[in-house]
């Protein structure tokens, strides 16, 4: 054994890359001491045998100062169940260290039993205290999860978006959204949904994104409907998700909410069909900007630049016929833009308009197709 004792904790702290069984009961029994235990229980934690954890679970009753503080957290960090009794009382402690490394090492583990004490601490008044103690109670969800106890997650993540409703909280609703659809899927899709409709557009667009992960008819049947009888802001965000799906039986409501009087829903809407289906957001918007008022017509022209199909060039051609004014100069621009060599015909008609303007956009395509 080494004299020194900085070169002792040294050589303790390096049996956490090199340590086997051979090292567990000799490290074991450094636990109690006051200098080496916690580089001794590092290196321990670091071996995780079934002999490593019997070591901590001996040396718990009896830990005192940072070397309880530091076994209590090996055992959380191990998520030793065998002691979850053990550790319970500590999460009660006066001591600030190790009741914070009591309320990880319990809700690690999984142990259900802790759960008033970390509803408590998340709501105490100290903040930082209130910090850990929801951190505390999301990774208790996420752990029953994972052990098959779904109800008792759910329970736990509602609890929290209950008492964690202000928008300060943010984070915390996105955290216990996430882990509520983990733990139940599609069943999560009302508490989703209800969630669009709230204030923070954060965590809107945080609970969309997990929608649009979920697969299936019902959840697209249950979006379509929820983006009819939200209001605007909601609404918009609703169908530019839908695009982002991808699925497809969802267009005839993007389509029907291209008519909505709302400018940031038709917008979202348009964005959506072309990567739904980009011929039919072809015809479809190339015929709005063909009538649309002057103001609309940039942002229909820039989705329309997004599409890549091989029929877009004749649905802009199409439509060319039938549109007056900005449309028209927008549609010509469109056919410049892409080079549309097969429309040059229609262009040098174009090129004698009596609209000013028309035959300047004229002109400018040409130089790119003709």
């Amino acid at each position: 054994a080494a004299a020194d004792k900085d070169l002792k904790t040294f050589f303790i702290l390096e049996f956490k890359w090199i340590g086997g069984e051979e090292a567990v009961a000799p490290l074991g029994t450094l636990l109690a001491d006051d200098r080496f235990g916690e580089p001794a229980a590092q290196a321990l934690q670091a071996i995780a045998t079934p002999s490593a954890v019997e070591q901590f679970r001996q040396a718990l009753p009896a830990a005192k100062g940072g070397n309880l503080t530091a076994i209590v957290r090996a055992l959380g960090v191990l998520r030793d169940r065998a002691s979850a009794a053990a550790i319970r009382p500590h999460l009660s402690a006066a001591d600030a260290d190790l009741r914070r490394v009591a309320m990880f090492a319990a809700s690690n583990i999984g142990d259900v039993a802790a759960l008033d004490v970390l509803l408590k601490a998340a709501d105490t008044k100290t903040p930082y205290e209130r910090s850990l103690g929801t951190e505390a109670l999301l990774l208790l969800a996420r752990r029953l999860a994972e052990d098959g106890k779904k109800d008792e997650c759910a329970k736990i993540c509602r609890e929290l978006l209950k008492n964690k409703a202000g928008p300060e909280y943010g984070n915390v609703q996105c955290a216990a959204y996430h882990v509520l659809a983990q733990a139940q899927g599609e069943a999560a899709l009302d508490d989703l949904l209800a969630a669009v409709e709230g204030p923070n557009m954060y965590v809107r667009e945080a609970v969309l994104n997990i929608v649009q992960a979920m697969p299936g008819q019902a959840v697209t049947d249950k979006v379509v409907q929820k983006g009819k009888a939200a209001q605007p802001p909601a609404q918009a965000a609703i169908v530019a998700m839908r695009g982002r799906r991808g699925d497809k039986r969802a267009e005839p409501a993007v389509i029907e909410a291209l008519k909505s009087g709302e400018e940031a829903v038709r917008a979202a809407a348009m964005a959506a069909l072309a990567k739904l289906n980009p011929a039919q957001a072809a015809l479809e918007l190339t015929a709005l900007l063909a009538t649309e008022q002057p103001n609309e017509a940039p942002p229909i022209k820039n989705v329309l630049m997004t599409i890549r199909d091989e029929g877009f060039p004749a649905a802009v051609a199409a439509a060319l016929a039938k549109a007056r004014g900005p449309g028209r100069v927008a549609l010509l621009e469109l056919l410049g833009a892409r080079a549309a060599t097969s429309q040059v015909n229609v262009i040098f008609e174009a090129a004698s308009d009596a609209d000013d303007a028309v035959r300047v956009a004229a002109f400018r395509a040409l130089t790119s197709t003709a």
